[in-house]
């Protein structure tokens, strides 16, 4: 390469780095999990103290309970990635509810999820 080349490269290369800031940049928004099935599964919880009550239901495809069948209650990382630990495997009863009360050791901030595995 040449001086000239040389030369024009770089101005090349400081036009587009002056463009680049300049230009407007892109803001996110907090990151969402969302996984489609045609079962649904809903937990929701309320507390009192380290008493934390969850409580949830589990649908068919056709938006009907289902009875008797098993969901796993579990506790995450704030992401939702990772299983820290199970808490309990509780029965559906024959409108599709469930229950269970958990003390927790400590305060401090918990993330759960359910998991229902479909047949």
């Amino acid at each position: 390469m040449n001086k000239t080349n040389i030369l024009v490269t770089i101005g090349l290369i400081f036009i587009l780095i002056a463009a680049a800031s300049a230009a407007g940049y892109w803001v996110y928004s907090n990151l969402i999990h969302v996984t489609l099935s045609n079962y649904s599964l809903t937990l929701n919880e309320t507390h009192d103290g380290l008493k934390v009550h969850f409580t949830g239901y589990l649908l068919d495809p056709s938006g009907n309970p289902l009875n008797g069948k098993t969901v796993e209650i579990f506790q995450t990382d704030s992401d939702g990635v990772d299983v820290m630990q199970s808490l309990a495997n509780v029965t559906t009863s024959g409108n599709g509810n469930f229950t269970y009360d958990w003390i927790a050791p400590a305060a401090g901030d918990y993330y759960f999820q359910a998991r229902f595995q479909t047949p």
